[in-house]
């Protein structure tokens, strides 16, 4: 009897020592995926999820790692094994998904902006994990003007005994539309303390607006508190570039600021031996929270062969980059200073693109813009200019209308110039001396290529004054600018 009772306990004691031993295998797994999702946490992917654990030899295998609620940023795989000092963690196919809408600071999908350096490195070194591996990466990110460019990167993060960490990577894009190299290294101390040095080479651009080649430079950024703002400063260089057709050489562009309020200079000059041929300014803040401001410059001494140059000034303000290119004041003034064109930018009312709404033209020196040479001509004209993106990238006037404001005189010095066409054919005699009453002027085209349209005038001839109110119609044709050698 007594052997009985001696006998079940014992069997009582290996089945609760057997349940024991199973539990503690089957939740080791379930205690590791815990402890790497708060790792991920602590990373600032606050909704990160893992699907399955699995144990390897001496650690765990994780799959189906999910970092937002839509799975927009994901890892296919993340193992944790043995080490030389410490536990080596590698990650293999991180995808991120992001907009940069305002070019401040990108807005990852699932991550965390107010991530916090410190929690992540006390969990790693908790942990013991002393390396960190990424072996393939990709960051899918939506820029204005660029839509979606894709980055590929590997690299190294490495825990040094005092709990910092050493970032080494590498970062290249083999798109069309942008193909660049980044090599990137950095410290980040436990109090927070971090710098990051990115050099750029082999760089080149090839967008809608915007191409650039032989593009090289750096990107520094320095963090001097844990939760303050990076600051930035950097500059990158094109021997050659192209902005919306018109041709620009040292393009450089720098940085300064810090990710929540940063400012951005774009120097550019013309594609000629002339560096004055075609100055191109930009001066923008971009800002995390808050209006982005941005004022672009352009100088040329000719707006296409045979055309009188001047200065063209675009200031905007919006919540968002890609807004300041919809809505803006533009003013249009001669090489001296003197604004001859008031408009304003703004969303499109047919259609695509954006309308220009001109609230004050001076008609004289417009028709010396179009090379309507030997035509004096008062008054001004108001109108919306549709602009949009030709099928060679340029911007160009499509179909746009101005109209005169008020009556004023037209005086002709010889022949019709070479650019207008009329059916009839007392039409340079008429204009010799003309009082207008109304001028309708419809044109497309850009300052690349030529301008074409009609012109309705009706009025009378200044030396006639009892005659009828007649109505010449014209059609004008600016000469292309190759067509026309440069005077």
């Amino acid at each position: 009897m007594k052997l009985r009772k001696k006998l079940r306990l014992i069997l009582i004691a290996a089945a609760i020592f057997a349940a024991g031993c199973a539990v503690f295998y089957l939740t080791r797994p379930l205690a590791a995926q815990m402890q790497m999702t708060s790792l991920l946490r602590d990373a600032g992917f606050k909704q990160a999820r893992i699907d399955a654990t699995a144990r390897i030899p001496g650690g765990f295998s994780f799959t189906g790692i999910s970092l937002d609620n839509n799975k927009f940023s994901t890892i296919e795989h993340i193992t944790l094994e043995p080490g030389q000092n410490g536990r080596h963690m590698t990650v293999d196919k991180l995808v991120l998904t992001g907009d940069w809408q305002n070019l401040a600071a990108p807005d990852i999908a699932g991550w965390s902006a107010q991530a916090r350096l410190l929690p992540l490195l006390a969990g790693l070194k908790k942990s013991g994990i002393d390396v960190i591996t990424l072996g393939g990466g990709q960051l899918d990110v939506n820029v204005p003007l660029a839509s979606l460019i894709r980055l590929e990167a590997k690299g190294q993060v490495t825990l040094l005994p005092d709990g910092a960490a050493r970032l080494q990577g590498l970062l290249w894009s083999v798109q069309q539309k942008m193909k660049a190299q980044l090599s990137v290294n950095g410290e980040f101390a436990v109090n927070g303390v971090a710098s990051l040095d990115v050099e750029v080479t082999e760089g080149k651009m090839d967008m809608a607006a915007l191409t650039a080649s032989r593009m090289g430079g750096w990107i520094i950024l320095n963090r001097d508190t844990l939760g303050a703002p990076w600051n930035i400063s950097g500059q990158i260089m094109a021997g050659a570039a192209s902005l919306y057709g018109l041709p620009l050489s040292n393009l450089v562009i720098s940085a300064q600021g810090t990710t929540q309020d940063a400012g951005v200079t774009v120097q550019a000059g013309g594609s000629d031996a002339a560096a004055s041929q075609s100055p191109l300014s930009i001066d923008a803040q971009l800002r995390r929270a808050g209006e982005d401001s941005l004022s672009l410059t352009l100088r040329s001494e000719q707006f296409g062969a045979g055309r009188p140059g001047g200065v063209l000034v675009y200031d905007t303000r919006a919540p968002r980059v890609a807004e300041m290119l919809k809505t803006g004041n533009i003013n249009l003034a001669d090489l001296a200073g003197n604004v001859w064109l008031r408009g304003v930018l703004q969303p499109a009312t047919q259609g695509k693109g954006v309308d220009i709404d001109i609230r004050d033209v001076k008609l004289q020196p417009l028709a010396d813009a179009l090379g309507l040479t030997g035509l004096r001509i008062d008054g001004t004209l108001t109108g919306i200019l549709p602009l949009v993106k030709n099928d060679r990238q340029h911007l160009a006037v499509d179909q746009g209308l101005l109209r005169s404001a008020e009556s004023g005189t037209i005086a002709l010095d010889g022949n019709l110039p070479a650019a207008i066409q009329s059916t009839r054919e007392d039409t340079a005699r008429i204009f010799k001396s003309f009082l207008y009453e109304k001028i309708e002027l419809s044109l497309s085209g850009d300052t690349q290529s030529a301008f074409s349209g009609d012109i309705a005038i009706t009025g009378k001839p200044d030396a006639e004054k009892d005659a009828k109110t007649t109505l010449v119609t014209l059609h004008f044709n600016t000469p292309h600018p190759e067509s026309v050698p440069n005077r």
